[in-house]
């Protein structure tokens, strides 16, 4: 079997925000990538369970029959990508390997046996169940914002998302800790949905944004169940990021 794909897309967009979420740990590098007839998916988690990604990118290959992808070392697979000089690439899916053959480069990248790479812990029909009850859109630029106030706040990893005014906004700090510095930031002009408070989130979560190439994330929270998700989207490819809130 051969497929085509662009590799901006597939490097970028794809592999590497799945990099950061099952990369971490030696216990915890590999995935299993789920090609079918329209998309390739991912679902993955990281080693403690708190982040669980679906990603999806689309493709336009003619695939008959649906195959698993098992990647023991993804971020070595990232690595030989960056090798290739070709915008728009074909790999050869064999029964144990990716092959790329070129005038330039070839190589081969083996594949593990089925049973080897654990699932997720979820599965799409889970995510997709899942019910949220207010919505809200935060931007690239913020996410920087929060990254670079977190270095002023380094006392805390946490940020407490709360609404007032109409707006959005969150508070780097930790309640449960006496006299350590804190900083608010606007988060969104406005959101849709019930109003909630101080609902803690770990900014572990929103680091693994860092790097990736979107306007804004759609966030969706349930202000019940204290469960979010946050929804990235390019013209090929969706990210998915579920977390829930912690404790205190």
């Amino acid at each position: 079997m051969q497929i085509e794909i662009d590799k901006v897309a597939l490097k970028e967009y794809f592999l590497h925000p799945i990099s950061k979420i099952v990369g971490d740990d030696a216990s915890n590098k590999g995935c299993i990538l789920e090609l079918d007839q329209k998309k390739i998916q991912c679902l993955c988690n990281t080693t403690d369970g708190s982040v669980i990604l679906q990603a999806l990118l689309y493709h336009t290959n003619n695939i008959s029959n649906p195959i698993n992808l098992n990647i023991f070392d993804l971020r070595k697979f990232i690595k030989i990508l960056d090798c290739i000089p070709e915008t728009i690439v074909k790999f050869d899916i064999n029964s144990n390997n990716i092959s790329y053959n070129s005038p330039s480069l070839k190589f081969k990248f083996h594949l593990m046996d089925e049973g080897v790479i654990k699932k997720s812990v979820v599965n799409t029909e889970k995510i997709n169940g899942l019910f949220f009850d207010t919505e809200f859109t935060i931007s690239n630029e913020k996410i920087n914002e929060i990254n670079r106030l977190a270095t002023f706040t380094e006392d805390s990893n946490k940020i407490y998302m709360y609404c007032e005014g109409g707006k959005v906004f969150g508070e780097l700090t930790d309640k449960v800790k006496p006299n350590i510095d804190n900083a608010v930031v606007q988060l969104s002009d406005g959101f849709n949905g019930n109003v909630f408070q101080a609902i803690p989130l770990s900014l572990d979560v929103l680091r693994k944004f860092s790097g990736i190439n979107f306007d804004v994330i759609n966030t969706k929270i349930n202000t019940q169940t204290k469960i979010f998700l946050f929804e990235l989207i390019s013209d090929n490819c969706s990210l998915k990021y579920i977390s829930t809130a912690l404790i205190k």
